[in-house]
């Protein structure tokens, strides 16, 4: 959309956050908030996978390799319905 900052200027050391902090600067813009509210607690709730579909309980930032996070895969989906990653979803 019109007027929405590149994610490299939402906040300083941008790439050093861990994805669930960058996705909530993001969401600030009301612009993108009202997608991705509705997107990214599922995308959250299954953190713990890899890119190839390992397990993992921390992750790195491609360009911040020495910033390691933990994963926090507790979201509440849309419907308000709160979850703790793959296993809930399942549920």
């Amino acid at each position: 959309p019109p007027n929405v900052p590149t994610l490299e200027q939402a906040a300083a050391e941008f790439h050093q956050l861990s994805i669930r902090t960058q996705l909530e600067i993001h969401r600030t813009n009301e612009a993108c908030n009202q997608c991705h509210k509705n997107l990214d607690p599922w995308g959250l709730a299954l953190e713990n996978l890899d890119p190839v579909g390992r397990w993992r309980t921390e992750t790195t930032n491609a360009t911040a390799s020495d910033k390691v996070h933990v994963v926090d895969s507790t979201v509440q989906l849309p419907d308000g319905t709160a979850i703790q990653g793959v296993q809930g979803l399942k549920s």
